[in-house]
Order: C-alpha cells, then structure tokens, then sequence
C-alpha cells in the first residue's frame, strides 16, 4: 500500500504541476492510518486484492481465498478491512494545509491515497495485514482538518435507491436522516456505495456542513448544487 499511494501520488503531483502550472504547489504525504487490531474485521476477511486463481490455486494458497466471479478463475485472496482510527501523519497534514492558506500559492495536499497505510500501535507503530476503506479514511482526515465540504466521487452521478432496477431513484438533496434510514434498510451496496455514504453522514454528524457524492465529469455542477447526492448538516 505504501508503494501504491508514493506511485499514484506521484502521477497525480506530476500531472496536476504540469497542467497548473504556477497555481498552488503539489505535496504527496505517504500515510500511515492506525486500525485496532482487535476489530471484528480482522475475523470476517471481505477485501478482495491481487490477482484471481483458478479453485485448485485457491485451495493451496497460505492465505485465505474468497469466490468472487464466475469463469475459470473465479477466486481472489480476501483481507480485512477495519475502521480507520487515527492518521499517524494527521498533525502535519495540518500544518501543511494551514501553512498553505497563509501564502499566496497555498499547498495542495495529496493524501491516504488507498486509504492509507494501515498500522497498529504496540511497542511503536506496526504495519498489518489490511485494507482500510478510502471513503472512511478521508472522511476521517477531512474532519479532522475541519474542512466544510467533503467531496466523494465514483462512477456514478447520484446515490441511488433500488439501484439497477426499473425503479431506481437518484438521492438529490437527502437529509441525514432519510439517508441513515436508507442505510440501514441496506439499500447501499457493502463495499461500494455504503460506505461512501457511511463516510457522509460520519462527515456530518461530526461537524461537517456538506458531504457530496457524484461522479468525476458531474463534480463542478455537484459543487454548485446543480446535481449529485448532496446532504447538509
């Protein structure tokens, strides 16, 4: 994980200097996200990674398989995927994006790329067999940053209620509420958009003001209320 967020961080630093340049400066942040160990995750493996396996290669694999897909090779190694607890960086980064809206340039900081780096604490800091989910891991640095607006985007333009079915029905403008009982009627897909929404409403009820979700192209309309899943505090 740390060699994935350093490269996709570098490619997004690199991209964004040469595309603006003399606007606010890049920075890439490695981070290190601190999980409990004795989460239940680390019970129930459901983070599919790496590559598939035919069911033979799956059953004389050391670590635990799951079936995931159909075909010839259908399996792919499963790992946790606990609660982000603390971002072991999360002093610096804000210091870094204070510092950043004291000057003129600012810095822009790229950030628990992956979800970060996920470590438990015993005698110091220890890295772990995980996957921290993304969505909870920046909802985490967005709050604790104090920032107004958290920004989640996938591939589609809106939340959906019965998505994929003759009556899905786009979530505009949700209140908390309606979107916690959403939630748990389990109408968000696990390990897709329920967290994405878990991470809004975590955003909110923390003294957050806007969480949005929406896809990529849709982001600026997003911003100016025109379309995405938008809910206020």
């Amino acid at each position: 994980m740390a060699e994935t967020q350093a490269q996709i961080g570098y490619l997004l630093q690199q991209a964004l200097d040469n595309e603006l340049a003399g606007s606010p400066d890049f920075i890439t942040v490695v981070t290190q996200v601190i999980v409990d160990p004795d989460d239940p995750a680390f019970q129930n493996p459901t983070k599919p990674i790496g590559p598939f396996y035919t069911e033979a290669e799956a059953a004389e694999n050391s670590f635990e398989t799951r079936r995931v897909a159909t075909g010839d090779r259908p399996c792919r190694r499963v790992v946790p995927s606990p609660e982000p607890v603390e971002l072991v960086e999360g002093k610096e980064l804000t210091r870094l994006v204070e510092r950043g809206n004291l000057v003129e340039r600012g810095n822009l900081v790229i950030t628990a790329g992956g979800g970060g780096v996920p470590v438990v604490r015993d005698d110091g800091l220890r890295g772990i067999e995980a996957v921290v989910n993304k969505d909870k891991a920046s909802q985490l640095l967005a709050s604790e940053l104090g920032a107004d607006t958290l920004i989640i985007l996938t591939d589609v333009e809106f939340a959906y209620v019965n998505y994929d079915r003759p009556d899905q029905r786009p979530l505009c403008r949700p209140s908390p509420e309606e979107l916690r009982a959403h939630l748990d009627a389990g109408e968000f897909g696990e390990g897709s958009m329920q967290p994405k929404i878990e991470a809004c409403l975590r955003f909110i009820e923390q003294g957050g003001d806007r969480a949005v979700v929406t896809s990529p192209e849709h982001l600026m309309d997003a911003l100016a209320g025109e379309t995405g899943t938008r809910v206020r505090a």
